[in-house]
C-alpha cells in the first residue's frame, strides 16, 4: 500500500507544467515583434485586428495588451486597443539614467549584505562566457545575466522588483546599442573593468566602473540619434 502510495505521489510530482497560455503566448509574440522593431515605435494595435491575426476572443488579446502596458511598452490603453511608446533619444537617455541609479543602489546592497565575492563569482563565469559570443542574442542573454546578478547579490527584493520593471525596455536599450561590433567589443571591456573591481572587493571603483559603464551608452545613444528616427 505505502508503494503504491508513494509511486502515486511521485506520479504527481512528475507532471508536467501547464503551458504557456493564450495572452502569454501573444504577449511575448508582440513583445518580441515590438523589442525587434517588426512592430514600429507609434504604431497602434487594435484589439479586432490582434483577434482575427490570432485567431482567439478578446479576452487573451486585452490580457497580453495590459501586460505589455505594465512592461512599459504601450501607452493611451482604450477599449479598441493601445499604442507603441514613442522610444525617442530622450526617453532613452531617461531609461539609461534610471537603470544606471538602481545598479548604483543594488551595488551598496551587495556590499552590505557582504555579497561581493558571491557577485564577482557569478560576473566571472559570464564575463568568460562573453568571450565566445558570436551573435547579438548570444550577447543580449549574457547582458541580462550580467546586471541581474547585481540585485540578486543585493538581496533587496522592493529593488529588485523596480528593476524587473524596466528590464524589457533596458533589453531595447541593449538591442539597439549593440548593432555594431565596436560597441559590443567596448561593452564587453567595460564588464571586465566592472568584474575586476568587485574580485578585488574595491566598492568604489565598482561603482565608478558602473557609472562610467552607463555613461558610455548614453554617449553612444546622443551621438547616434538616428537610430531613434531622429
Amino acid at each position: 500500500m505505502d508503494t503504491k502510495k508513494n509511486r502515486s505521489a511521485a506520479s504527481k510530482e512528475a507532471e508536467p507544467l501547464m503551458k504557456q497560455t493564450l495572452s502569454d503566448q501573444i504577449y511575448e509574440r508582440l513583445k518580441e515583434d515590438i523589442i525587434t522593431h517588426r512592430i514600429s515605435f507609434g504604431e497602434k494595435l487594435v484589439n479586432r485586428e490582434l483577434q482575427q491575426k490570432f485567431g482567439v476572443s478578446s479576452t487573451p488579446v486585452r490580457d497580453a495588451i495590459n501586460h505589455l502596458y505594465l512592461d512599459g511598452l504601450l501607452d493611451n490603453i482604450t477599449n479598441g486597443g493601445a499604442r507603441v511608446i514613442s522610444f525617442d533619444l530622450s526617453f532613452a537617455l531617461e531609461v539609461n539614467e534610471v537603470v544606471m541609479i538602481l545598479t548604483q543602489g543594488a551595488i551598496q546592497a551587495a556590499a552590505r549584505e557582504e555579497r561581493l565575492g558571491e557577485l564577482a563569482a557569478i560576473l566571472a563565469r559570464v564575463v568568460e562566457k562573453q568571450k565566445n559570443v558570436r551573435t547579438i542574442e548570444d550577447y543580449i542573454l549574457l547582458d541580462r545575466q550580467f546586471h541581474q546578478a547585481f540585485f540578486t547579490c543585493g538581496g533587496n527584493r522592493h529593488l529588485d522588483h523596480t528593476y524587473h520593471q524596466y528590464t524589457v525596455l533596458f533589453e531595447m536599450l541593449v538591442r539597439l546599442s549593440q548593432t555594431g561590433g565596436a560597441q559590443r567589443s567596448e561593452s564587453m571591456a567595460e564588464h571586465q573593468k566592472i568584474y575586476e573591481c568587485c574580485r578585488n572587493g574595491d566598492q568604489k571603483g565598482l561603482e565608478q566602473e558602473m557609472r562610467l559603464h552607463y555613461q558610455s551608452a548614453a554617449d553612444w545613444f546622443t551621438q547616434h540619434g538616428s537610430a531613434f528616427g531622429a
